[in-house]
């Protein structure tokens, strides 16, 4: 069946709003990864300025032994040649690897440079306040310092014990323009990286989608071709129909008048023969067969006509009798045993118009009997359920092949048409079934052990009706 092109395309719209999705959280766990590298490596640099830091520190305790007021340090006294030792060591320190070195003095918010200026750095002081072994610098705070304009990161370790009252601690600074770079190549890499996975997937799954749109074109194509040849077979199936309507209303109007004259000419023998027993059993079969053909006329005319059935309630096992005892002479004429297997409640009803439905057991009965051998059997049984009844015929002949058993019941279509077969015998019998609301079907018979056997087993089931008494199976 052709899919709907409006689902079609939000179907191919979600697997593109999917991917994109796909991608984007790709993507952002990417970026978030390299995010996270850049932190640990900002933290590993701070772990070593901080490390750094408490080294240098080691070279102010000598200062913790000095008496207070020569040691002091202050805006006054940055030259003293007690810390002119630890400047040099700073200095050689800046010199070598791009390092700032700070002291945070204990009587004022600012920190001493190697150079001996003071500068003014509230991250550093308050970071050294919460004795943080280190704190991340901005750009403008490092260019303050004449690091280059890059974020950097600050060491911290506190003053010796001697010195509480005169140092609070030292600050190792140093740029991390590296870890930054490294991090911005990283980042580059992924969105590189992901774009060309986005290029690969996207080329792959438009490819995918062409092919689904071919695919779904053709399976169109093949859907609209196959509603084309089914509306022609219909189309077909409707003319022969057609057909057979005018055929039966065409024999039904000349037959009507022979039918009148033997009708007739019964009537005159009746008379003639009355007394004779075996001259009146004889008249009156003739007069009966009259009648049904007259009946099976009317009512081949009538579902022709497409007129609603005139139902009656007849017992199904009479019913099937009545066919049997209708082609028993043929049977035997032919060598082929007809057996008969009622069902087991005597009572059980159909409604049908008996005459047209006794014609669609005889069809397929004569059916059955063309496509059988002398000293084969044929067998018809009836059988219910809660809410159908089943006709059974069973025959031992030759079969019919798989590949016709969907043709079987086609106007004028016959396997035995150098034999005198017309087509019409199964078609019909489907017809009347349908006029009937029942239904017909074919199948090849099968052993218990459903090992396939010689012969056709064909199946016609009517709906129960609601005067059904007894609910038993057979």
């Amino acid at each position: 069946m052709a899919q709907n092109p409006a689902k079609s395309l939000t179907r191919r719209t979600l697997t593109l709003i999917t991917t994109a999705l796909g991608l984007g959280v790709v993507l952002s766990l990417g970026l978030w990864d390299v995010h996270q590298q850049d932190v640990l490596a900002l933290r590993q640099l701070m772990q070593e300025h901080h490390l750094l830091a408490i080294t240098l520190s080691t070279y102010l305790e000598p200062l913790g032994g000095t008496s207070r007021a020569s040691t002091r340090i202050s805006e006054t006294q940055v030259g003293e040649p007690e810390i002119s030792a630890f400047r040099a060591k700073s200095l050689r320190i800046e010199q070598s690897g791009g390092f700032v070195v700070l002291l945070l003095n204990a009587t004022r918010d600012d920190l001493l440079t190697s150079n001996g200026k003071w500068v003014h750095v509230p991250e550093v002081v308050a970071a050294i306040a919460r004795h943080d072994v280190g704190v991340t610098l901005s750009r403008n705070i490092a260019a303050q310092l004449g690091l280059p304009r890059r974020t950097a990161v600050a060491g911290l370790a506190t003053a010796p014990e001697g010195l509480k009252g005169r140092l609070r601690g030292v600050a190792v600074i140093a740029s991390a323009e590296a870890e930054r770079d490294r991090s911005r190549r990283e980042q580059w890499r992924t969105v590189l990286g992901v774009a060309l996975a986005s290029i690969l997937i996207l080329s792959v799954g438009l490819g995918a989608l062409r092919k689904q749109r071919r695919e779904l074109e053709l399976e169109r194509q093949r859907a609209v071709h196959q509603m084309e040849r089914s509306r022609d077979a219909e189309l077909a199936r409707a003319n022969r129909m057609a057909t057979i309507a005018a055929l039966s209303s065409g024999i039904a109007h000349e037959i009507s008048t022979p039918l009148g004259v033997i009708s007739g000419r019964v009537e005159q023998l009746a008379a003639a023969v009355q007394g004779q027993e075996r001259h009146e059993r004889a008249v009156a079969t003739i007069s009966a067969q009259v009648s049904r053909i007259d009946q099976v006329m009317r009512g081949f005319l009538a579902f022709a006509r497409g007129e609603a059935p005139l139902l009656t309630h007849g017992a199904a096992n009479d019913i099937a009798r009545n066919a049997i005892n209708l082609v028993q002479y043929r049977f035997s004429n032919s060598g082929v045993t007809l057996e008969f297997q009622p069902c087991q409640d005597e009572e059980l009803q159909i409604a049908c118009e008996p005459a047209l439905f006794e014609q669609a057991l005889i069809d397929i009965l004569i059916n059955a009997l063309e496509a059988s051998r002398p000293g084969q059997h044929v067998t018809l049984s009836v059988h219910y359920d809660q809410s159908t009844i089943a006709f059974v015929v069973l025959d031992e002949g030759t079969g019919i092949p798989e590949s016709v058993i969907a043709r079987v019941t086609e106007p004028f279509f016959t396997t035995k048409a150098g034999k005198g077969g017309s087509g019409l015998g199964l078609a019909i019998a489907k017809e009347i079934l349908i006029h009937h609301r029942g239904d017909i079907s074919f199948e090849l018979r099968h052993s218990a052990d459903m090992h396939a056997q010689s012969g056709t087993r064909v199946v016609v089931k009517l709906p129960r009706t609601e005067e059904q008494p007894g609910e038993s199976t057979a």
